[in-house]
């Protein structure tokens, strides 16, 4: 499953990240436009993602909200400029300080979005039956998070950005999501947890 398009409202936060508002609150605007293109979203989502054929534990606005919430939990490993404002809202993280700072991190937030596609294509690659068990899906995760890390540039980026800690939260935040899309298999077989994948 790609990220209900909610990776773009990430990279559409980048547009106004560098944008002081009023009242000292840096990401007031901000941040009820990005709350709104989430909405339309998941929106989006729900209404444009056919489900059938599928088990009936497949709530589609459930994981529209926990992809929702996996990308709000790495906004303040991206965005985290100490130098800036504090986005507001119920988004963690910081506005950038500088252009440079400002465009590094939206790189890495552009990055970080490939890299959740990546991850969730390793478990659809799982759950249709061509990479098998935790032997064969883990290294499929674990060469997502190499090529994030060694690819994505950080020069230009504040010194709290740490790829490698990035690459597993996504990596481990997807598999949480993963119950709620695997959720029809029969007794449990395809499942090596709880939490899926």
């Amino acid at each position: 499953m790609r990220s209900a398009g909610l990776e773009g409202c990430e990279q559409a936060c980048c547009r106004y990240s560098l944008v002081p508002l009023q009242g000292g609150h840096g990401e007031a605007r901000g941040g009820l436009r990005r709350g709104a293109c989430e909405t339309a979203a998941i929106t989006k989502f729900t209404s444009k993602t056919t489900t059938t054929g599928c088990p009936s534990c497949i709530n589609l606005a459930s994981i529209g909200a926990a992809v929702a919430a996996l990308l709000d939990g790495v906004n303040n490993k991206v965005f985290c400029d100490p130098a800036g404002t504090p986005l507001g809202g119920d988004d963690m993280g910081t506005t950038a300080s500088t252009k440079a700072i400002g465009k590094c991190e939206c790189g890495v937030a552009k990055a970080t979005g490939k890299l959740g596609a990546a991850v969730a294509s390793c478990h659809i690659e799982e759950g249709e039956g061509k990479l098998v068990g935790d032997s064969a899906e883990e290294p499929c995760e674990t060469a997502a998070i190499t090529k994030f890390t060694s690819k994505t540039k950080t020069a230009g980026c504040p010194s709290c950005i740490n790829l490698t800690s990035i690459g597993n939260f996504v990596a481990s935040t997807d598999d949480g999501v993963n119950s709620g899309i695997w959720c029809g298999s029969p007794s449990g077989a395809f499942l090596d947890s709880p939490a899926g994948f």
